[in-house]
């Protein structure tokens, strides 16, 4: 997650800074909600419509770590965080629902969801839902075995390249790579590399959270705009959260919320737990933080 003009490196064997800045919340109206993410009695009153009143009802990105996953009725990771924040803010009961990001689109398109998060921004998918405001950029990478030389795309191109189905980067991966695989997750591909199903694995910054730099097993590359034909805003992919079409009070009112909490200590103490988790290091958790607060094209009909 970082923006598109950050400094480009081909290959990091140290992953020296890439990996999350910081940010934290000082304004959240009421007290913490409990582990089911109950409602809060002096919150504000919602500003917006939800599908069950009284209650938020989101589509989470489930094993999604650092950035949401769900146990229990818990949404967990930095924008698990959020997102309960965000329902006690206004007094709701947080009603989630695991799923994936095709399963998230689809929940918030057809009024099964209030809420979905979080997912690549694309074409295809601001046609049917409405971003927020850009929560960060995820960059791309490849995963692979130590020792490989690689000089750029066609070193790897006759490969057995693994990637996730549902990344927006496929069609164009399908078009440069014959033998391209797909993985459930960046989880998955990166411990096929370590049993030898496949060579390689395309991923983002899940990644990081995978592959340390002393890693005995794996390299990281970075992918550069062009490589396998790819664009630099699939080099570099804004994502967020997503909320229905017809629902423009819920937008401005997460778009409010997240302005001023993701500005805050609290927040940038959230993220470097939650990122601590993983086998980054602090200064590579401490750079991929980016906020911009850009609005990401609305294209709902």
């Amino acid at each position: 997650m970082k923006p598109s003009n950050h400094p480009r490196r081909r290959v990091l064997a140290a992953l020296g800074a890439i990996a999350a800045t910081a940010l934290l919340v000082t304004g959240c109206a009421g007290a913490p909600a409990g582990p089911s993410g109950s409602a809060d009695p002096s919150a504000t009153a919602a500003p917006f419509p939800t599908i069950e009143p009284g209650k938020l009802t989101v589509a989470v990105l489930n094993g999604n770590n650092p950035r949401s996953a769900l146990e229990g009725n818990t949404i967990t990771g930095t924008w698990g965080w959020l997102i309960t924040r965000f329902a006690e803010r206004y007094g709701l009961e947080l009603v989630p629902q695991a799923t994936d990001i095709k399963g998230g689109v689809l929940a918030v398109q057809n009024g099964r969801a209030d809420v979905g998060g979080v997912a690549y921004y694309t074409d295809e998918r601001a046609a049917v839902v409405r971003f927020t405001v850009q929560d960060t950029y995820d960059s791309a990478f490849l995963a692979l075995p130590k020792g490989f030389k690689y000089n750029g795309p066609d070193s790897v191109k006759d490969l057995r390249i693994g990637v996730p189905s549902s990344y927006a980067q496929v069609p164009i991966l399908e078009t440069f790579f014959p033998n391209l695989e797909f993985l459930e997750s960046p989880a998955a591909g990166v411990e096929a590399i370590r049993n030898g199903q496949i060579d390689g694995f395309f991923g983002t910054n899940a990644l990081l959270a995978l592959v340390s730099a002393n890693d005995p097993d794996i390299q990281l590359a970075a992918v550069e705009e062009g490589d396998f034909g790819l664009p630099l805003n699939r080099v570099h992919v804004a994502e967020g959260p997503f909320v229905p079409c017809g629902n423009q009070a819920l937008l401005d009112a997460y778009n409010a919320f997240y302005e001023e909490v993701a500005q805050s200590d609290e927040y940038k103490q959230v993220w470097l737990e939650e990122w601590s988790k993983t086998s980054a290091p602090k200064d590579v958790i401490m750079s991929n933080m980016v906020l911009t607060f850009e609005p990401m094209p609305d294209q709902c009909a």
